[in-house]
């Protein structure tokens, strides 16, 4: 008896620990990742909330002045593409060299393999 208590103490000494580091930012109604791959020839996209909210943003600096906030809308009518996010458009709003990295320059930073 003594063992299973041992047990289950360190287990929720485990539990408790990893949950504590996680950022405040994750929450239950926070989406997971959004993994675009019709990207031409470019390599495939991972979106990250998590990631995007570890910087501070919060849902409302994207929605719904920028995307949607439906699963399925952020690209409607594949309105999507590097021209209109280089015009400052979808992700190219903030990520325009001032704001966040340029969609211009830093490709690796979001296509990966």
């Amino acid at each position: 008896m003594k063992k299973n208590v041992m047990r289950l103490s360190l287990l929720l000494l485990v539990l408790f620990a990893i949950f504590s580091t996680l950022p405040e930012t994750t929450s239950a109604r926070m989406p997971g990742g959004i993994y675009y791959r019709d990207t031409g020839k470019l390599e495939h996209v991972l979106f990250s909330h998590s990631v995007h909210a570890s910087y501070g943003n919060t849902c409302t600096d994207c929605h719904t002045k920028i995307f949607q906030m439906r699963i399925g809308r952020a690209d409607f009518r594949n309105a999507m593409t590097m021209k209109t996010m280089e015009e400052g458009k979808f992700c190219g709003a903030c990520h325009n060299g001032e704001v966040a990295f340029s969609v211009k320059n830093d490709c690796d930073q979001c296509h990966f393999k």
